[in-house]
C-alpha cells in the first residue's frame, strides 16, 4: 500500500472578496500529487454560507482531487477551520474521527483513524498550532505524545521554526516576532514524543513561509512515527508563478508494504 500524504495552508480559505479563482488554480497544484491523504489549514468561510451550502466548498474540494471521504474541524478562533481528505479505496478505509477542540488546542487537533489492510490502524492528524504564543504551542506538541503509541502521520502548519533550524529574516521583521517563531520547544516536544520530522530526513530544508513577509522558516511540515524506511520522498512544491499562498504544499510519498 502506497501513500501519498499532503499538506497546504492556502491562505483566507483560498478566497479573494468571494472569487474562488485562486482556489480552483491551488487544487489544480495540488491534483498531479494525487494525495491519498490530505490536510488543508485555514479553511476560512468554508461554512458560511446558507445551511445547505455549508458543505459546498469541502465537496468541490474533494470531486475536484477525487477524494471520497471530507472532513470540516471547525476552530476555536478566527475561522481557520481545518480540512481533511482521503481518497478511500480497497485496502485504505475511514474508521472514525476523534477530533479535539479543547484546551490546549488554539484552533484544533483533526484526527482521522484509518485501517490499512495488511498494515492495522494508522491515525491521519492535521493542526494549525497557535499563531503568536510559543507556550501555547509547547502546550499542544507536548499533547502528541498521546499518539507516541499509535502509528501516526501529522501535517500542518506549526506556526514556528524546527528543531536546529533559525529563522532567516529580512531588515523588516521584528525581533520580537523573530523570537517567537524562532521557539524550537514545540518541535522539540513533538521529536520527543518519537515522531521524525521528514524534511529533516530526507535533507530537505526549504523553507515554506517568508516569500511574503519576509521571515523564513519551515512552518509546514509533515512529521510520522512509522517507520522511517517506509517513506520514499519529501518535497516542498514551489509555483512557477505568483505564489497562491503565503505557505507551501508540502507532500511526502510512503510504502506500507516495506
Amino acid at each position: 500500500m502506497k501513500l501519498v500524504v499532503a499538506g497546504y495552508n492556502i491562505d483566507e480559505g483560498g478566497l479573494d472578496d468571494g472569487s474562488e479563482a485562486r482556489l480552483l488554480k491551488q487544487l489544480d497544484q495540488v491534483a498531479p500529487l494525487k494525495p491519498d491523504l490530505f490536510g488543508v489549514e485555514e479553511a476560512k468561510r468554508w461554512n458560511s454560507g446558507p445551511k445547505d451550502d455549508n458543505d459546498r466548498l469541502l465537496n468541490l474540494v474533494a470531486t475536484r482531487l477525487g477524494m471520497s471521504y471530507r472532513t470540516l474541524v471547525p476552530s476555536n478562533h478566527h475561522g481557520c477551520h481545518l480540512a481533511m481528505f482521503v481518497r478511500k479505496r480497497t485496502g485504505l478505509r475511514v474508521v472514525r474521527e476523534h477530533h479535539d477542540h479543547a484546551t490546549p488546542w488554539w484552533h484544533a487537533q483533526g484526527a482521522v483513524e484509518l485501517f490499512v489492510d495488511g498494515w492495522g490502524p494508522l491515525w491521519f492528524l492535521n493542526v494549525h498550532l497557535a499563531p503568536a504564543s510559543p507556550e501555547i504551542r509547547l502546550a499542544e506538541a507536548e499533547a502528541f505524545d498521546l499518539y507516541s503509541k499509535r502509528p501516526a502521520v501529522i501535517v500542518g502548519d506549526f506556526n514556528a521554526a524546527p528543531t536546529g533550524e533559525a529563522p532567516r529574516a529580512n531588515s523588516g521583521v521584528s525581533q520580537e516576532k523573530i523570537r517567537r517563531k524562532g521557539d524550537q520547544r514545540a518541535a522539540s516536544a513533538i521529536e520527543g514524543s518519537g515522531f521524525v520530522d521528514l524534511a529533516k530526513h530526507f535533507g530537505d530544508l526549504t523553507p515554506t513561509v517568508g516569500h511574503r513577509d519576509g521571515l523564513y522558516y519551515r512552518a509546514d511540515r509533515i512529521y510520522s512515527n512509522l517507520p522511517e524506511e517506509v517513506w520514499e520522498s519529501y518535497a516542498v512544491v514551489e509555483e512557477d508563478g505568483e505564489p497562491l499562498s503565503d505557505h507551501r504544499l508540502v507532500v511526502a510519498r510512503c510504502n506500507l508494504a516495506r
